[in-house]
């Protein structure tokens, strides 16, 4: 996890100084956690992460680096409810946290996704779905400026345990 935290500061310190352009900064222990994991929280409803690592190229600092590609599915009484692709990447070194930017289709909304694992070889995580944190202006009828609905909660689950497949 140190290598991560490593190339993960060199990473950022080379947008700042002399960068070699086209640099590839590659992540293998991204390819641990790649599966499918499926979580359940009662009878009706399943949840299904996909994850994958893929070689991104990040404009303005010029360099390629891996990151996880993830793909949930969550059905409801075997009905899909909500899918989405997000993007994420190792978020701390002491405990292992997959973090993703959360887009729900169901209410147009932005959360952040945590995923937390024992260490990579782990074969359970956990998911855990919060509000971004920030300030929201809201019209008098509680709905967002644009006029869309405001909504405080999601409709996938916020705290489910996933199993590796």
């Amino acid at each position: 996890m140190k290598a991560i935290s490593i190339i993960l500061f060199l990473l950022f310190n080379s947008a700042c100084f002399a960068q070699v352009k086209g640099q590839y900064y590659e992540l293998p222990e991204l390819k641990k956690v790649e599966g499918t994991w499926i979580g359940s929280s009662d009878g009706s409803d399943s949840l299904i992460f996909e994850i994958k690592s893929s070689k991104e190229f990040l404009k303005g600092v010029d360099v390629y680096m891996d990151i996880l590609i993830g793909r949930y599915l969550y059905f409801k009484n075997n009905v899909l409810i909500d899918s989405n692709s997000i993007r994420g990447n190792i978020k701390s070194d002491s405990n292992i946290i997959l973090a993703f930017v959360f887009a729900e289709n169901v209410k147009q909304k932005l959360g952040d996704l945590n995923l937390e694992l024992s260490s990579l070889q782990s074969k359970e995580a956990r998911w855990i779905l919060k509000n971004r944190e920030g300030v929201y202006l809201l019209r008098e009828d509680g709905r967002n400026l644009d006029g869309s609905m405001h909504h405080n909660d999601f409709s996938v689950p916020t705290k489910i345990v996933l199993k590796k497949n």
